[in-house]
């Protein structure tokens, strides 16, 4: 019989958004309520220490993580911005190494969120609402520049992304190989394009529907669903109510008179 751990025993803290080393050995996550600081903390995944905060919340913000990549030495962060007329979200990077601090990655008007490194840790795909709906993109990602420049935005040139996804897109995930990325349409479909990479740039392919499904919304933006390294599993987290009971209306017609 399957058991559970569990990790965090704050009273009345919010831990949210765990996001696995690539090794399995520690979790990254967000606490947003509670008696301790705000921001993004690690702990062991076999419950042993105390965790560690490796990045404390600005006033009036919040931040969660999406992706830690394959290597350790980075984590993919979003960061919200409560500001008028809307709220704004913007991706961060955090260095685990070198003592850097945190760099601005991409910023999209009015959002960028739920980064995601690819396996290889050469390239991140996240969405952008820039557009006027989410998009999938791929952009590179230069670990030398991230730790090698002192401040500024540590995304590539703005003409160095790739478009994944058609007629809207978001929830970007890799598969193992890095050959392929999953995402959800517009319509909640998965999603699923072919890419290689080809002269230092990326090639995408077109992307093809996989099945229907109804995934569960987020407040974080952050993904409903996980898939298997070999691209051939997913776990979803639905909405939906499912044991509802199924209701047939009769003589329906006479409630037109």
């Amino acid at each position: 019989m399957p058991c559970a751990l569990r990790l965090t025993i704050e009273p009345g803290a919010d831990h949210t958004v765990p996001v696995w080393s690539s090794d399995g050995s520690r979790i990254a996550y967000a606490v947003e309520l509670g008696k301790i600081s705000r921001g993004i903390y690690q702990k062991y995944s076999n419950g042993a220490g105390r965790q560690e905060l490796l990045l404390s919340s600005d006033s009036g913000t919040a931040i969660w993580p999406t992706s830690w990549s394959r290597d350790g030495r980075f984590i993919l962060y979003s960061r919200e911005a409560r500001t008028a007329p809307q709220d704004s979200i913007e991706i961060r990077v955090l260095p685990l190494v070198g003592g850097h601090g945190p760099r601005r990655f991409i910023e999209a008007q009015p959002r960028a969120y739920d980064g995601q490194f690819s396996p290889n840790g050469r390239w991140v795909a996240y969405t952008s609402e820039e557009s006027g709906r989410g998009e999938v993109y791929v952009v590179p990602f230069e670990a030398g520049s991230v730790l090698n420049t002192e401040s500024g935005p540590a995304s590539g040139r703005e003409d160095r992304r790739w478009l994944v996804s058609a007629n809207g897109g978001r929830s970007p995930r890799w598969r193992g190989d890095g050959k392929e990325i999953f995402y959800l349409s517009m319509a909640n479909q998965m999603m699923a394009a072919e890419i290689e990479e080809k002269d230092k740039g990326m090639v995408v392919r077109t992307a093809q529907a996989l099945f229907n499904c109804t995934p569960a919304l987020s407040a974080r933006q952050d993904a409903p669903y996980d898939v298997s390294p070999d691209g051939k599993k997913f776990v979803i987290s639905s909405s939906g109510y499912y044991n509802a009971p199924l209701i047939l209306l009769v003589n329906w017609t006479a409630n037109l008179k």
